[in-house]
């Protein structure tokens, strides 16, 4: 077989290569990450403890860390209601932006609520569910009809009878006028948690019906499909009033199908790519189950994690992120990325990199990088699991342009794919090479 041969097989398998290896990136701030969400493919935000915002403006390669203030609050969620209307909502705190994510407000504050989830029908039907910190049994909603701007509350369990006692964990506006909450009477994760439904916007409450799981989350794929998950998954079609969940299937890996037994459902996200994505884990191991066209049928990814993760995020139809634990974020991203912290968002670079040639390469390649400020640079490399196999080079760079050889024959490299990384104290450059032999 011909070298060039070899060339054209392994780049068309390229991306199925790239797309099986999962990276975990290690951050050196080890708060706790929450939530995950991406506004396109290229902008995505990470919240986690202590008020910690990390964004990306180039589909996770470069990362910037942002502190949105000094009382150290726990974030939990973060949404997008539209292109560029936003909110990141956490222990007694709710920040809205309204370009993008560039800038976040704080527009709500309050110590004794815990803001833990957010839904909306529209920009001028946003509502905002709240538990008191000082009780388990007691929750607060808001209402905003002006994307945010203002709040007014329109419901505290503990002035209607039929709510007095009760948590609400979950709100899911299904149009207009009619709303569900998903309430539990205790925190026991064995206990029964009930669905109440208002049809004149959040006046009246009745009993509508109960899960068979104690669930944590609501959200609508449309007015009559609605999805209910925690302790396990369930599925209506009648607008909440019934549940299953009994019905789902698992299409494994060599195409033949059997019945799926779920774990414990941790996230749940709706996307344009597929219908449903869970993130779901189970005797200790992580994975995200992907519906199919058909609402009953799924197909599982395994995650390669030890650490517990919190949340998922699926950037485009092929490139999924998760959070957790001790700054645990991993993905599959094609391109490994690399985390910096920039406090103040200085995105200025001091060098580039121009790339290498050959590449790919048999028996040494040159990387070639500007350097446009003095600078202390760091070469490094690594395989595809995030593995550093040498470090290159870590020394003062005056300006000018510089070449770096790299000899497969010296390093016993064998074939396969590597990625070079290029950083100083702020920014981290990284490229790939290819390595033929």
């Amino acid at each position: 077989m011909s070298i060039q041969t070899k060339i054209m097989m392994i780049f068309f398998c390229m991306p199925m290569l790239i797309f099986s290896q999962w990276h975990s990136i290690e951050l050196s701030n080890k708060n706790n990450l929450t939530d995950i969400f991406f506004l396109n493919e290229n902008i995505g935000f990470c919240i986690g403890d202590n008020s910690m915002l990390l964004i990306t403006e180039d589909g996770g390669k470069i990362w910037k860390t942002k502190i949105l203030d000094n009382a150290k609050h726990q974030l939990n969620r973060i949404t997008f209601i539209n292109n560029e209307v936003g909110f990141i909502i956490g222990n007694g705190i709710v920040y809205r932006t309204t370009d993008q994510g560039q800038n976040w407000n704080l527009i709500f504050s309050d110590s004794l609520l815990n803001f833990i989830d957010l839904d909306f029908y529209s920009i001028e039907k946003i509502w905002l569910c709240a538990g008191m910190t000082n009780t388990e049994t007691r929750s607060v909603i808001y209402e905003s009809s002006d994307t945010g701007k203002t709040w007014y509350k329109i419901l505290d369990t503990d002035e209607v009878q039929k709510l007095k006692g009760y948590r609400i964990q979950a709100v899911n506006i299904l149009d207009e006028n009619s709303v569900l909450i998903l309430c539990s009477a205790s925190i026991d994760p064995l206990g029964p948690t009930y669905i109440y439904k208002s049809t004149d916007n959040g006046v009246n409450w009745n009993y509508y019906s109960e899960n068979f799981h104690y669930t944590w989350g609501l959200t609508n794929t449309s007015i009559d499909t609605i999805w209910a998950w925690g302790t396990g998954l369930e599925l209506s079609i009648d607008s909440g009033k019934t549940w299953s969940s009994n019905d789902f299937k698992l299409i494994k890996e060599d195409g033949s199908i059997e019945n799926l037994i779920v774990g414990t459902i941790i996230d749940l996200n709706i996307s344009n790519y597929s219908k449903v994505q869970l993130l779901e884990v189970k005797d200790g191991n992580y994975s995200i189950l992907v519906n199919k066209e058909d609402s009953n049928y799924w197909e599982r990814i395994n995650i390669p994690t030890v650490k517990r993760l919190n949340s998922m995020y699926f950037a485009n139809k092929e490139n999924i992120w998760c959070v957790g634990v001790s700054g645990t974020l991993i993905t599959n991203n094609k391109i490994l990325s690399s985390i910096r912290d920039y406090p103040h968002f200085d995105m200025s670079k001091n060098f580039d990199v121009l790339g290498s040639y050959p590449n790919p390469f048999n028996a040494s390649t040159k990387i070639k990088y500007s350097v446009k400020k003095p600078s202390y640079l760091t070469l490094s490399l690594y395989d595809l699991t995030g593995q550093k196999i040498i470090l290159f080079s870590n020394r003062y760079h005056p300006n000018g342009d510089y070449n770096f050889n790299i000899s497969s024959e010296i390093l016993n490299l064998s074939s396969g794919i590597y990625i070079y990384s290029l950083s100083d104290s702020r920014t981290a450059l990284l490229n790939k090479l290819l390595l033929i032999k």
